[in-house]
C-alpha cells in the first residue's frame, strides 16, 4: 500500500500495520493512528460520566458558572494528555494502545469517583 496511513479504513489500517511489522517495521505511529481510531467513540461515554458529576452540582446549587469552569478545564486536560499521550505513542515512547486508552482511562475513573463521592457532598 502506497496510500498515506492516516487515510485508510480501520480494516485497510489494520492490514498496513501487518505488512510492515513483516517487514520488521514496528509502525508506531500506525499502531497509535489505529488505537486513536478505536477509542475515539469512547470518549463521548468518558464525556457523558464526567458530565454526570457537574450536572448534579448545578443542580445543588443552581448556578451554573462553577461547574461550567470546572467542565471547560477537565476537557482541555483531557484534550492537552490526550495530545500528549499520542505524540509520545506515536514516536515509540510508549506502546500505542497505552498512548491512546491510559487518558481515557483516567478520566473514566475520575469521573466515576466524582460521581461516587457526590452523594457525600
Amino acid at each position: 500500500m502506497n496510500a498515506d496511513a492516516s487515510t485508510l479504513p480501520l480494516r485497510d489500517l489494520s492490514r498496513y500495520i501487518l505488512e510492515r511489522a513483516r517487514n520488521g517495521d514496528a509502525a508506531p505511529r500506525e499502531r497509535t493512528l489505529y488505537h486513536a481510531r478505536l477509542s475515539e467513540p469512547v470518549t463521548i461515554l468518558v464525556f457523558a460520566l464526567m458530565a454526570l458529576p457537574l450536572a448534579v452540582r448545578v443542580q445543588k446549587t443552581r448556578s451554573l458558572a462553577q461547574p461550567a469552569v470546572i467542565g471547560v478545564a477537565t476537557v482541555a486536560a483531557f484534550f492537552a494528555l490526550r495530545n500528549t499521550a499520542l505524540t509520545l505513542a506515536s514516536q515509540g515512547v510508549l506502546p500505542a494502545a497505552l498512548g491512546a486508552w491510559s487518558v481515557l482511562l483516567l478520566f473514566a475513573l475520575l469521573g466515576s469517583w466524582q460521581l461516587l463521592r457526590g452523594d457525600r457532598r
